[in-house]
């Protein structure tokens, strides 16, 4: 079987930031840099023009560890 058809979307991780709108911003960042690793070059391979290139997301999942209390 093909290796690059099996390839898993990669997993990323980072310190996140407080605050909603912070740790929205940081989720897309980190999805953004995985989306670009699992398909960027692969549409660049297949496709001259990048537009040509298809994807959906089927699931997302976030978690989180290590969680402190915001210092007041």
């Amino acid at each position: 079987s093909n290796v690059e058809t099996e390839k898993k979307f990669p997993s990323k991780s980072c310190p996140l930031r407080y605050g909603t709108q912070k740790l929205q911003e940081d989720a897309l960042k980190l999805f953004n840099s995985g989306l670009h690793e699992y398909i960027g070059l692969r549409c660049q391979k297949e496709h001259a023009n990048p537009d040509g290139c298809s994807w959906g997301v089927t699931a997302l999942s976030v978690s989180a560890s290590n969680i402190h209390a915001v210092p007041s």
